[in-house]
C-alpha cells in the first residue's frame, strides 16, 4: 500500500491568477510542495471577483498538471483592498471608499479582515483528518487568525508565512493598535513553524517574540521554469528597467534619476540612456523626472503583465531595484528583500540595487555576483556601475544563484513542515 501523501491548506490570498509579487510565492510554495509529496489545496479569492484577474485558464492547467487542489472565497469588506476585489456600487464611489481606508488604517484593522469568514466558511466542509498542517502567507494578517481558528477545529498545527513584518514594521503610518501586538503574539506563540523572508526580519522575530527554535528563512526566489522561453525586449540604448512599485519616502526614484542623469552625461549623446518604469506609480516617476529636468529621459509604461515585465528585464542593460533610500538600521529596513531582486537574478540582469548597508538583499546580490549596492546618496557610484554595465564591464557569475531557486527553497520548506507533522503526530499519539 502507497503510503499517505502529508495534507497541507495553504491560505494565500494572493495567488494566480493573481499577477502580484506575492502570488509568485504562494505559487511558487504550492507547485514544489505538491511535486515533493504534499496533497496541497490553496484557499484563495475566487478569480471572478478579482479586478485583475489574469490569466484563469493558464491557473486551472496549472492546478491540473501539478494536483493541486483549490477552494475559492468570496472577500467582505473589499474597499480596504482597492484595486484588488471587485466592490458593490455603494463601494466603488471614491468617498466612500477612500472614507473605509482611511478609517480602517486610523482603527488598525487589517485589509483582509473581511476575508476571515469567508475563509472559515469556504473550509466548512473541512474534518478532523483532513489536513496535517496549515500554513497561512501574510499580508494580510487576517489570514494568519484564519489559520488559527482552523487549526482548532481541524486538530493540526499551524504555520505562518510573513513576507513582511506585522506590528513591528517601522514603516507604518500609525502606530499599531494594543489589540494588534496582542494578537500578534497569541499567534506566535501558538504556531508550530514561522517562515519570513531574510535573516534580518527572522532576528527580529527571535528578538521581540523570544521564539528562536519556531523562526525558519525561507527566502523568496526564482522559479527556472517561469523564466524559461521569456524572449528580452530589444531596446535601441542602454535601458534602466524598473519593474515595480514606489512607496514614498523610503522607496522613491529620486537617486535613480539621478544616477541616470549623471551616466548620461558621462557617456555622451553617442550613447543614449534611459529609464523604462513598469508599474502603477507613474504620477510619481514623471513627476520626479520634471522636478530634476529628465523628462526626455523618461519612458512610462504603466502597469503590464508580468510577462511583459519580465522580457523588459531580461533585456535591460540594467535593472533597478529599490528597498530603501534611507540609512536606516532598523531589522525590517535591512531585512527587505523583494521579489524582483530575484526574477533579475534568475534572467541575468546587472542588477544596481539602492537598499541600507548591512541589509540582506544587498548580501544576496553582491554575494551571487549580481550587480552592487548603493546608498541612496552615493549617486557617483551607481553612475559608475551604470558606466560599467553599458560597457559590458560586469558578468555574472554562473551557478551562485541555485540557492534562490524554487525547487531548492521548496525542499527546506519540506523538511520543515514534515517536522511540524511529526511532532504533532507524536502528541496526539501521547
Amino acid at each position: 500500500m502507497m503510503p499517505r501523501r502529508p495534507r497541507i491548506l495553504l491560505l494565500a490570498r494572493s495567488f494566480p491568477p493573481t499577477e502580484n509579487i506575492a502570488s509568485v510565492r504562494t505559487k511558487n510554495i504550492a507547485k514544489h510542495l505538491s511535486r515533493l509529496g504534499w496533497h496541497v489545496t490553496v484557499v484563495t479569492v475566487d478569480p471572478r471577483l478579482l479586478v485583475d484577474p489574469g490569466d484563469e485558464a493558464g491557473t486551472r492547467q496549472l492546478l491540473a498538471c501539478e494536483g493541486i487542489e483549490r477552494i475559492t472565497t468570496r472577500h467582505r469588506l473589499g474597499n480596504l483592498v482597492p484595486g484588488f476585489v471587485r466592490v458593490g456600487l455603494l463601494g466603488s464611489l471614491r468617498p466612500v471608499a477612500g472614507l473605509t481606508r482611511l478609517l480602517g488604517r486610523w482603527l488598525d484593522v487589517d485589509s483582509g479582515y473581511g476575508w476571515i469568514r469567508p475563509v472559515l466558511k469556504s473550509c466548512r466542509r473541512l474534518q478532523p483528518g483532513d489536513v496535517d498542517v496549515i500554513v497561512a502567507s501574510g499580508p494580510p494578517y487576517a489570514s494568519f487568525v484564519a489559520a488559527e481558528v482552523l487549526a482548532k477545529r481541524l486538530q493540526c498545527p499551524f504555520a505562518l508565512d510573513y513576507r513582511d513584518p506585522w506590528t513591528q514594521s517601522s514603516y507604518r503610518w500609525n502606530r499599531p493598535r494594543a489589540r494588534s501586538f496582542r494578537a500578534e503574539r497569541r499567534l506566535v506563540a501558538g504556531c508550530s513553524l514561522i517562515t519570513t523572508v531574510s535573516p534580518n526580519l527572522a532576528e527580529g522575530f527571535k528578538q521581540v517574540f523570544g521564539v528562536g527554535e519556531k523562526v525558519h528563512v525561507l527566502t523568496n526566489g526564482f522559479d527556472p521554469e517561469d523564466l524559461e522561453g521569456i524572449r528580452p525586449t530589444t531596446f535601441d540604448h542602454f535601458a534602466l528597467v524598473y519593474a515595480g512599485s514606489f512607496d514614498p519616502p523610503p522607496r522613491v526614484v529620486t537617486p535613480l534619476l539621478r544616477a541616470i542623469k549623471l551616466a548620461r552625461a558621462k557617456a555622451g549623446s553617442m550613447s543614449p540612456m534611459r529609464f523604462h518604469y513598469y508599474g502603477r506609480q507613474s504620477k510619481h516617476v514623471i513627476a520626479e523626472a520634471h522636478r530634476l529636468g529628465v523628462d526626455q529621459m523618461i519612458v512610462d509604461h504603466g502597469q503590464v503583465s508580468r510577462a511583459e515585465a519580465l522580457s523588459a528585464v531580461k533585456g535591460a542593460g540594467a535593472v533597478a531595484v529599490v528597498t530603501s533610500v534611507l540609512e536606516d538600521s532598523a531589522h525590517d529596513a535591512r531585512g527587505i528583500v523583494t521579489g524582483k531582486v530575484f526574477e533579475a537574478l534568475g534572467l541575468g540582469a546587472p542588477i544596481l540595487l539602492v537598499a541600507p548597508e548591512g541589509s540582506d538583499a544587498a548580501a544576496i546580490v553582491e554575494g551571487t555576483g549580481g550587480g552592487r549596492r548603493s546608498s541612496a546618496s552615493d549617486v557617483a557610484g551607481m553612475a559608475s556601475f551604470l558606466e560599467a554595465a553599458r560597457a559590458g564591464r560586469w558578468t555574472k557569475r554562473e551557478g551562485a544563484t541555485a540557492a534562490y531557486e524554487w525547487p531548492n527553497l521548496a525542499r527546506q520548506l519540506d523538511q520543515e513542515l514534515r517536522r511540524v507533522v511529526a511532532r504533532g503526530a507524536n502528541l496526539n499519539r501521547a
